[in-house]
């Protein structure tokens, strides 16, 4: 397996921790998108440990491009991003578990061995949330607001304005022209019923430092 985290302390930890398990082994650590993406080309990686924050590659994209480029490897994410707005997010881009960086050793290596035996991994709190949204369509509630409205790209958007970053900066980032970044601010506040000016960053950086379930990030109301 490969752990992917742009700290290398963190990679370290995380390897002690599956090495001790005698059957569990490390061929491999990247600490980009990029060196992941190497590491998957080359075929030998029959999983992959994935953080969602790294410099050069948004966390989604890279489950998406892992995904296709070792369809056989299986993809457990470990991340502090909130479970309850990431998590089937992740499954729809490839993960087959998501785990918080909250959670104990014990709690990994269970998971781990979950998705390796070719099963999924989630909390019972968000599985109990996928399946009764899966059971609602067709004739359930609609479109969900708040954040949860918001696409893939526009939360990645949303959060990084939330971490402090410019529109050229995120333009940057993530490879898109200034413009493009511009768009997608507009639909968000849109979605999320912001006024024009600095709403859209307060609220994100509120949602940033108190979490999706905090004062700062309301549901949207009518």
């Amino acid at each position: 397996m490969a752990i992917v985290d742009d700290h290398p302390l963190v990679r370290a930890g995380l390897r002690r921790v599956l090495e001790a398990e005698g059957d569990l082994v490390v061929c491999g650590e990247a600490g980009t998108g990029r060196q992941a993406l190497a590491l998957a080309r080359r075929g030998a990686v029959d999983a992959f440990l994935v953080d969602l924050s790294l410099p050069d590659v948004g966390g989604l994209d890279l489950l998406r491009r892992l995904a296709e480029a070792c369809p056989g490897a299986r993809l457990l994410v470990l991340t502090m991003h909130d479970e309850g707005a990431y998590a089937d997010r992740c499954l729809r881009a490839g993960a087959h578990g998501f785990l918080q960086k909250t959670e104990s050793p014990r709690a990994l290596v269970g998971a781990l061995r979950r998705v390796l035996d070719g099963g999924y991994h989630l909390s019972e709190t968000t599985l109990r949330r996928v399946l009764g949204r899966l059971a609602s369509r067709g004739g359930g509630p609609g479109p969900p607001g708040g954040v949860e409205a918001l696409t893939d790209r526009e939360l990645e958007v949303f959060e990084l304005y939330g971490g402090g970053l410019g529109t050229r900066e995120i333009a940057r980032r993530l490879h898109r022209s200034p413009k493009t970044i511009d768009s997608h601010r507009c639909r968000i506040r849109v979605k999320l019923g912001l006024d024009p000016g600095t709403g859209l960053v307060h609220r994100a950086t509120r949602w940033v430092v108190e979490g999706p379930g905090g004062p700062g990030c309301p549901a949207r109301t009518p």
